[in-house]
């Protein structure tokens, strides 16, 4: 079966609680099926507050985040690694399967 799903750059370009009280439940409205939630700031998150919108309107979470240059791969492979850890831990508190 084919989910529709939306990033959540539609919304915010910072996942913050105000913006996941926007984002989900207008996800769910236009019958959308999952947020692929912007892990850029992922120890901001207020992980709990959205797990709970996600699980009132049906709608999963997927991430998304791309490397910055502090924390680019062949340049700095430990915090590379580290911020990938932690957003990493995050998308899976959310209920993510893909990162």
């Amino acid at each position: 079966m084919i989910r529709l799903g939306m990033h959540s750059c539609l919304w915010t370009d910072v996942w913050t609680e105000k913006a996941a009280e926007l984002a989900i439940p207008e996800a769910a409205k236009y019958g959308l099926k999952g947020v692929e939630i912007a892990l850029l700031t992922p120890e901001k998150i207020n992980v709990p507050h959205s797990v709970a919108l996600l699980k009132q309107h049906g709608v999963e979470a997927s991430g998304s985040l791309c490397l910055s240059m502090e924390d680019n791969a062949a340049l700095h492979p430990a915090r590379a690694e580290k911020f990938l850890m932690r957003a990493l831990d995050t998308a899976h508190a959310l209920g993510s399967r893909i990162l």
